[in-house]
């Protein structure tokens, strides 16, 4: 049996008309159909959309999937010899950075041979956290680096631990 298109279009969506109005879909699905070309294959009708109606649903995928929050990295469990004991969220934040493009700030307590305290300041992309590290003052006993979006910020009394400690954060971060 042979149906030409324009009566398989009309059939289809009167069908999908029918059966999505009761769901709140038929104006996006029936413009989809409308849109698309129909095929008859034996006894089959087949439904083939044009690139623009796929293209157009590809493009609304994309943006809802490029909206979904990701959750922030944190710093590593283990860093050289020093483990994480604890971290916490720090409410204070440099008057630099907020002018910036500041996010959050978390404070972590790694325990070792000598104790150290990473702030991690999260930053809204990493060129901003890179400009937060040239604008930074660096106080003694820190020694600040920038990692993805963050600004690093570890403080120690012993330096070479420090140091130490640093080089080995910048190589697991």
């Amino acid at each position: 049996m042979r149906i030409r298109q324009g009566t398989a279009r009309r059939l289809l969506g009167a069908a999908s008309s029918v059966f999505l109005e009761r769901a709140g879909l038929n104006f996006a699905i029936r413009e989809f159909c409308i849109d698309a070309n129909i095929a008859v294959v034996g006894s089959e009708l087949r439904l083939r959309p044009n690139n623009a109606a796929w293209m157009g649903t590809l493009a609304m995928m994309m943006l809802l999937l490029g909206c979904a929050a990701t959750p922030a990295p944190t710093l590593p469990a283990t860093v050289g010899e020093w483990t994480l004991a604890s971290s916490e969220p720090v409410a204070e934040v440099p008057p630099v950075l907020t002018k910036l493009g500041h996010r959050s700030t978390k404070a972590y307590q790694y325990q070792g041979p000598t104790p150290i305290r990473v702030t991690a300041h999260e930053m809204s992309s990493e060129t901003v956290a890179f400009e937060a590290l040239q604008k930074w003052v660096a106080e003694p006993g820190t020694l600040p680096l920038q990692r993805k979006q963050f600004l690093l910020v570890p403080a120690a009394s012993d330096k070479a631990a420090l140091t130490k400690f640093t080089q080995a954060l910048a190589a697991a971060f």
